[in-house]
């Protein structure tokens, strides 16, 4: 089912955070790093990009951290979301099925990104590079609720 949701999938640019917290945005990134990365740490850092880690031998390791993303997202995305399909256009998906966790996988292997909209967190989640997505907070008080989900995978929630 397609239908429009401009309020959810409002343009954004991720250079400058107080754009993104004028719009009401308060922005956090989901990493398998524990800090953000440079430009320079990511370039040499074989696990940010999936043909990266299959040349260092160390897709094992990819995948292993593949599963954590879909574990935290099987859980935030679990109840239903809306994803941006391009312009205003979107989709819904229901509940976490194999549409979700296609794009979860495209968008950690670079494939695809992903634009997500969680309406029962109010939180949009756009896949970012170097596998450190943005989590967009409308509420804050879910912080807490996101930040201990994304933990139990082993995870890191970060300030940008």
């Amino acid at each position: 089912m397609a239908s429009v949701f401009p309020e959810c999938f409002r343009s954004i640019g991720f250079d400058d955070l107080s754009d993104l917290r004028a719009k009401g945005y308060s922005p956090l990134r989901l990493s398998m790093f524990d800090r953000v990365l440079t430009d320079e740490e990511a370039a040499r850092e074989p696990l940010t990009g999936y043909a990266e880690a299959v040349a260092a031998g160390l897709l094992m390791t990819f995948k292993q951290q593949e599963r954590q993303f879909l574990e935290v997202y099987r859980d935030l995305f679990g109840s239903g979301v809306v994803m941006g399909g391009g312009g205003l256009v979107a989709v819904l998906a229901p509940e976490w099925g194999p549409q979700l966790q296609m794009a979860v996988m495209k968008s950690q292997r670079g494939r695809e990104p992903m634009d997500i909209y969680v309406p029962r967190l109010s939180l949009r989640v756009v896949s970012g590079l170097s596998r450190a997505d943005w989590l967009l907070f409308e509420d804050s008080g879910q912080i807490p609720t996101v930040r201990a989900t994304c933990e139990r995978a082993g995870l890191h929630v970060l300030a940008p």
